[in-house]
């Protein structure tokens, strides 16, 4: 019932995320003690926007490092996995009623979706989500623009 108690989930989640790189023989473990422990934030009735936000980048990074060691397609399913947990960040749809985003959390979601797309050469889709980022964290219009920017050029390579 603690607002706390979603918050020390969320870094014991970041704790087995972390030991699950310094032993790979137990990583599977300590990589789903993670999902668990970020799981656990995310369906908090007390966590506040900023830690289920936390929890879903957490799940995202989480869903990244398995897809590292499996082949396709499962690999291409990890990866989605972790493009869908950076969404419910950058598109708000983990937001709660009177809740506004966090811009921490909105920024890094947003920069690891946007790096998934242009990992896969996904360019108009990376471009979309910085575009999506851009009015809601104008201090960092200059940095996102020359993400765009960048990734356009990549697309019109593409397209030639």
């Amino acid at each position: 019932t603690s607002a706390l108690a979603p918050l020390a989930w969320g870094r014991i989640g970041d704790c087995y995320f972390q030991w699950a790189s310094q032993n790979t023989n137990q990583a599977a473990t300590r990589y789903k003690q993670a999902l668990d422990a970020y799981g656990k934030v995310m369906d908090s009735p007390v966590a506040n926007i900023a830690a289920r936000s936390g929890a879903e980048v957490g799940v995202g990074n989480v869903c990244e490092k398995i897809a590292a060691t499996k082949s396709e397609p499962e690999k291409k399913a990890w990866l989605t996995a972790a493009l869908d947990h950076y969404w419910n960040v950058v598109s708000k749809k983990n937001l709660r009623d009177g809740e506004m985003f966090d811009p921490k959390w909105l920024y890094e979601a947003g920069i690891k979706a946007a790096k998934l797309c242009e990992n896969s050469e996904q360019w108009e889709q990376a471009i979309k989500i910085y575009e999506q980022l851009t009015p809601l964290l104008p201090p960092l219009r200059p940095a996102i623009e020359k993400k765009i920017s960048a990734a356009r050029t990549h697309l019109g390579t593409v397209s030639n």
